[in-house]
């Protein structure tokens, strides 16, 4: 399968299970927006990866959990691309603490990130996507939103708002685009700044 040109964004792109995804779209011909939060280091590192290899990728800077910073990267995108093709919904954090020590910090921070941040990025990308008749996108997901974890309550809880999420906007948009939900049981390092 080729992707030769597409636009394809990333979120949470700069590492891990992102990265990965980022430099398997760009070594398939696209054009990867990697879109990170707070570490440019690691997103300029990712992007001259997959520039080294042949690919064409450019960093995105934005929290997804706020509304204004998403709207400015998809306008960027929009501007300079006039489409986008793939979203892929990988940006996540973990809090990870029993339910009673959980602290409504730690439970906020996940909920944003995971489901929030998931909610700005799909509507965001839903109006072009049915305007252009094509498009896909791809929310990360987990196990544990299936089976539950001990001290992953909040993490939990976001990823299975994340498939509920995902269902729901497929069957709005089932004949215009597609929506998927992947669940991911990769070990990797997740950010828990």
């Amino acid at each position: 399968m080729t992707f030769e040109n597409q636009v394809v964004l990333v979120t949470g792109g700069s590492r891990g299970i992102g990265r990965a995804i980022a430099r398997a779209f760009a070594l398939k011909g696209a054009w990867v927006m990697i879109n990170y939060g707070h570490d440019d280091r690691a997103a300029r590192e990712a992007e001259r990866e997959i520039e080294q290899a042949g690919g064409k990728a450019q960093v995105k800077q934005a929290d997804v959990t706020r509304l204004e910073e998403v709207s400015r990267m998809f306008k960027e995108i929009l501007d300079q691309f006039q489409r986008l093709d793939v979203l892929v919904n990988n940006a996540g954090i973990i809090r990870d603490a029993h339910m009673m020590l959980m602290t409504e910090k730690d439970w906020d921070d996940v909920i944003d990130t995971n489901l929030k941040g998931t909610f700005h990025c799909c509507r965001a990308a839903l109006r072009p996507m049915i305007g252009q008749k094509r498009g896909r996108i791809i929310n990360l997901a987990s196990p544990s939103a299936i089976t539950g974890r001990a001290g992953q309550t909040n993490y939990a809880a976001s990823k299975g708002g994340v498939i509920s999420l995902t269902k729901s906007v497929a069957q709005f948009v089932r004949e215009q685009l597609a929506i998927r939900h992947q669940p991911s049981a990769i070990s990797q390092k997740i950010n828990t700044l």
